[in-house]
């Protein structure tokens, strides 16, 4: 197991079909497809911050120290241990901004655990990754703020747009970068839904979200009763977009819960970008207008009309979509079986490498406030 975990590490910072197999290694050993994502971003980010960082090729026989101290790191998270040693630990989960955490709560989820071993003396200092893993930056403190005005977007769309003094934190916002917002409760864990960050006002002080509304939501309950002045409290920054390499092309997919980002995402994108994108809604007045130029190509999916959760209505019309096999980004939300398949679709069928494929379970059926460690 942990022979296959080490080559699909490996593989993610191979070359020609190496990233894309990487997928199919770490299911092997059960990981979850909608984590390999975060195993994708630890090789990224080491690569980019690290390049002396040593990783040998997928069939190599043989391991270097850096490799071994990875595997040590990602086994004391595993076991929610702190890495004890003779020598400093080049790899504390904090110098990766929580994306070493991340990796190692995933491997603890799918129930994998990698044996312990003592730290080498490392080969090189390997930097801060906080400021490139910025999608899993947390704080422990949460933000206030009020209701300023509720907006219909469509019949079952409410745009949210809060005030308050603290709100300066969240200037420098990135596409499809989310907050939970939690709602007061006498209870002691107050009630909480992640939503994308739709936009920052121009004063800075104020931030503007869209609910999609849903029987029995929390969140739908709250904003139909919500007014003026109602008091919220905002968890830090998480998520967002991936970078997109200039000149590729960027697939985006999701239903009504990812729509708020994928706006998000088309105004971040250079005109001269190519994108498709595929959203599923309820029915067609719940289309709302995108922000798009001419090398953007949208495709709406209506339940209404058969597509379904069950009979996948979103992963039919983006398997049978013509858009190019390799060669691009994808990014994908919603339903998290439906993005579950999706993603195996794109690797298995279309060849996209796991690196360039972001993709988390926003919600789940069956579950009350499904987490999804690929959000971040």
């Amino acid at each position: 197991m942990e022979k296959k975990l080490l080559k699909a590490l490996r593989a993610l910072n191979w070359r020609e079909a190496w990233p894309t197999q990487a997928g199919f290694l770490l299911e092997e050993i059960g990981v979850s497809p909608e984590h390999t994502f975060l195993f994708a971003r630890l090789i990224m980010g080491l690569v980019e911050a690290a390049p002396e960082f040593e990783l040998l090729g997928p069939d190599s026989q043989f391991v270097s120290r850096d490799e071994l101290n990875m595997m040590v790191a990602l086994g004391g998270v595993t076991r929610n241990k702190v890495i004890a040693g003779d020598h400093p630990n080049p790899f504390q989960p904090v110098a990766f901004g929580g994306l070493l955490e991340a990796c190692g709560s995933a491997l603890r989820k799918d129930g994998i655990i990698i044996k312990s071993r003592s730290t080498l003396i490392p080969t090189g200092n390997i930097p801060d990754l906080s400021e490139h893993i910025q999608p899993l930056r947390k704080q422990t403190s949460l933000t206030l703020a009020r209701v300023k005005r509720i907006e219909s977007l469509a019949p079952l769309v409410r745009r949210v747009v809060l005030e308050g003094q603290g709100l300066e934190s969240y200037r420098d916002l990135q596409p499809a970068e989310w907050v939970k917002i939690f709602l007061p409760s006498e209870k002691p864990a107050a009630e909480g839904r992640a939503f994308t960050i739709q936009n920052y006002g121009p004063n800075g002080d104020e931030l503007g979200f869209e609910i999609a509304l849903h029987s029995g939501g929390v969140m739908s309950q709250w904003v139909q009763q919500a007014n003026v002045g109602d008091e919220v409290h905002l968890s830090s920054i998480r998520g967002g977009l991936w970078p997109v390499d200039s000149g590729k092309w960027l697939l985006l997919a999701g239903d009504e819960t990812a729509l708020p980002a994928i706006k998000s995402i088309l105004k971040s994108l250079p005109g001269d970008m190519l994108a498709y994108v595929f959203i599923e809604v309820a029915n067609p007045s719940e289309r709302q207008v995108l922000p798009i130029s001419e090398r953007v190509l949208v495709q709406w999916i209506y339940r209404s009309q058969g597509a379904s959760v069950e009979r996948e209505g979103l992963l039919s019309a983006v398997n049978s979509a013509a858009f190019p096999s390799k060669g691009g980004h994808a990014w994908l939300a919603g339903e998290a079986s439906v993005v579950r398949a999706l993603r195996q679709r794109l690797l298995r069928e279309r060849s996209i490498e796991a690196g360039r494929i972001q993709a988390a379970g926003y919600w789940k059926v069956g579950e009350i406030d499904h987490r999804d460690l690929a959000v971040g």
